[in-house]
């Protein structure tokens, strides 16, 4: 059952496109990666979410009702963690969790502390002495101090050290645990391929394709690596390294036999791409 659903979402900014017709929904209690470069518009569907953007057209749902702008009730299960942190400088990073905390159910204060432990953020600095990590590390303790049923992460680890990161996996695994649910945008493939169940593209605003990590990353796309001296078909859109030629082949492998059949090969290596790769070939 979905926890968020968003159907036909289109915004655009004057003539700019942004979002054009895009329909995505997060299951209860998984990590759904949200992937694309810059400018596809991942934090531009994040922030209609968030009714922080008003979209043109499109309908979004937390929970099966429609999520609107004032819903408090709504909005206080969600979490919700931004690319940039901007927060109110003069404050300490304790005062700031003590104003989050008095939006929320008792408990959420205690979450917090275990979180800044978990962390090593110092409460104490003032806001604006922030590094730009110690900003992220304050921005995910907000986001999940109140136990939300649903948190929008927009570059969750981008500026933590790799130590903090791992730590960062590690609570959000034991949030999905407790039937927490995540939309998890973010540019490291890596951690989208470690910590995620399914993976949503996006591709100039327009959502190209939704999958499980594991069926992106095991037999959908095959990386075909060959040797020889001839030229091998054009239909496979080699590129050439030397004597060396690599596609990314997505087909019948009977085909593929097919075409390679064409050249004299010296070697040939038929393998899994990494969701790094696979993402590349949906764009080319």
């Amino acid at each position: 059952m979905s926890i968020l659903t968003i159907q036909n979402l289109q915004k655009t900014y004057g003539k700019a496109r942004g979002v054009t017709d895009l329909s995505l929904s997060v299951e209860k209690g998984e990590i759904l990666g949200f992937i694309g470069p810059n400018g596809a518009g991942k934090s531009t569907t994040i922030r209609c979410i968030m009714n922080l953007l008003n979209k043109n057209s499109g309908e979004i749902f937390f929970e099966g009702k429609p999520l609107l702008r004032g819903d408090t009730t709504a909005y206080a299960q969600i979490g919700y963690l931004p690319s940039e942190i901007h927060l109110y400088d003069n404050m300490t990073g304790e005062e700031m969790l003590l104003y989050n905390a008095s939006f929320y159910a008792p408990g959420s204060l205690e979450r917090a502390e275990d979180l800044c432990r978990r962390l090593s953020f110092d409460k104490k600095k003032r806001l604006r002495a922030l590094s730009l990590g110690n900003g992220k590390k304050l921005g995910l303790i907000l986001a999940l101090m109140h136990a939300p049923r649903l948190v929008i992460m927009d570059e969750a680890t981008s500026g933590l050290d790799p130590l903090i990161q791992e730590e960062v996996y590690a609570i959000l695994r034991e949030e999905k645990l407790r039937g927490t649910s995540f939309l998890f945008s973010s540019h490291n493939l890596g951690e989208v391929k470690k910590l995620c169940d399914r993976v949503a593209i996006i591709r100039e605003g327009t959502l190209i394709r939704t999958a499980p990590t594991a069926e992106l990353t095991e037999g959908s796309v095959t990386r075909v690596r060959i040797a020889t001296d001839d030229l091998p078909d054009p239909a496979l859109h080699f590129i050439r390294e030397g004597d060396t030629y690599t596609t990314l082949y997505t087909g019948d492998p009977n085909e593929l036999i097919a075409h390679l059949g064409t050249c004299r090969l010296k070697r040939l290596i038929i393998e899994e791409p990494d969701l790094e790769e696979i993402f590349l070939h949906y764009y080319q």
